[in-house]
């Protein structure tokens, strides 16, 4: 089970950069193809939106892994290039690393350890 994951979301290409987006995207997918064809991630899964705001929400990417090839991959040389690449051609480019599956009981017993701390009644 996975124990962190990478979460992207972007929002609507800047405007005359939709092809090179699309190019950009494309290469993305591949990349986490190959990375989940080499077995350093577990799996990844893609959301377009249908409905919403796309101007801060266009899609999304989930990348689901251990915390030890989450790191590697966002540290990889492809994957600079390829958010460098994003940055410049879509709005609202977000980022989030998180702990999941595994990891959870142990990061909520942190938070209820801090709001302890805190005085915070739970």
């Amino acid at each position: 089970m996975a124990e962190s994951s990478i979460f992207f979301s972007w929002g609507l290409p800047v405007a005359g950069r939709e092809t090179k987006g699309l190019e950009v995207f494309q290469e993305a997918l591949g990349f986490w193809a190959n990375q989940k064809a080499g077995g350093a991630i577990e799996d990844f899964k893609v959301g377009i939106a249908a409905q919403g705001n796309y101007a801060l929400l266009s899609g999304y990417l989930i990348v689901e892994g251990s915390k030890k090839n989450i790191a590697a991959a966002l540290d990889s040389r492809e994957m600079y290039s390829l958010l460098d690449r994003a940055a410049h051609i879509v709005q609202n480019l977000t980022i989030v690393r998180c702990d999941t599956g595994s990891t959870i009981p142990l990061r909520i017993e942190q938070i209820v350890s801090a709001r302890k701390q805190l005085g915070i009644v739970t």
